[in-house]
């Protein structure tokens, strides 16, 4: 009698499954995908850099300096674009009118500004400095004996009215020349010479403190009035107005004369 042995085929488990296909198959390094480019910046950080000053922009690179392949440009409503190739960027504007500088490198922001107004802005920010410097206020003092005669006596006043003018605060100081019969003049007399003293400077100046009594004394502490300083800013600006004035028609002058030259070459040429 022949029996009849059934064909069995095995498998292998699931788990030797797993570990026989992971065996076979080849390392794989792992994906790395640049943060930079889905990462979208914050306003904050961005409305922060656009809004730095000048003087920020020119301690970051610019144009073929700038490192990053990818950027974001700011765009002209003020937002920013999305990742773009820093060379399709670099080749979409004109270089001799316009320059591309990187305003943030973490996320990389740039933003494409014109020569011309970076000149003009820069030109306003000395001509403000310089403003600034002219009107700035130092401390002047003036010295009055209260036994000068009049002529002294107006040539003082007159001295501390002109610092006023100038924008100067003034520092006066009435007190004894020296401690003599001569020099001891009697209340009513002070008065007079503090009058006079107040009535040819209140045109010009205001006190900034009270009149302060020191020993035998008065401290006055002035300050030049608003219109004073109003009108001293606008002979500043005049003034600078003027040189500027100067400086361009110096420049138009330089070009005129370089392109007669031209000619005068460019003729001779023909001759030739």
């Amino acid at each position: 009698m022949i029996t009849f042995r059934p064909f069995l085929r095995t498998f292998p488990s699931p788990q030797s499954t797993s570990s026989h296909f992971t065996s076979t198959l080849p390392s794989l390094r792992p994906l790395q995908i640049h943060p930079q480019i889905f990462t979208q910046p914050e306003r904050t950080t961005f409305k922060r850099h656009i809004t730095s000053s000048l003087s920020h922009y020119q301690s970051l690179p610019s144009d073929g300096q700038i490192p990053h392949r990818y950027i974001h440009l700011v765009q002209p409503d003020g937002t920013l674009s999305p990742l773009q190739p820093f060379t399709s960027i670099f080749k979409s504007y004109n270089h001799q009118t316009h320059t591309l500088q990187l305003v943030s490198h973490d996320p990389p922001i740039a933003k494409l500004l014109d020569k011309e107004e970076i000149s003009r802005k820069a030109l306003e920010a000395e001509n403000r400095r310089q403003i600034s410097n002219q009107l700035r206020e130092s401390e002047k003092e003036v010295q009055i004996p209260w036994s000068a005669a009049e002529g002294d006596l107006k040539h003082k006043v007159e001295l501390a009215r002109d610092l006023l003018e100038k924008g100067h605060m003034v520092r006066l100081a009435l007190a004894p020349r020296k401690k003599t019969a001569k020099d001891r003049l009697t209340e009513r007399e002070k008065e007079g010479v503090v009058r006079f003293v107040e009535d040819s400077l209140g045109e010009v100046g205001d006190k900034s403190t009270a009149d302060k009594l020191v020993g035998q004394g008065l401290l006055m502490l002035w300050s030049p009035k608003k219109s004073v300083k109003i009108e001293r800013r606008e002979k500043i600006v005049e003034k600078l107005v003027k040189v500027k004035e100067e400086k361009e028609a110096k420049k138009e002058e330089r070009k005129r004369r370089e392109e007669e030259k031209r000619k005068r070459y460019e003729e001779r040429a023909k001759e030739l």
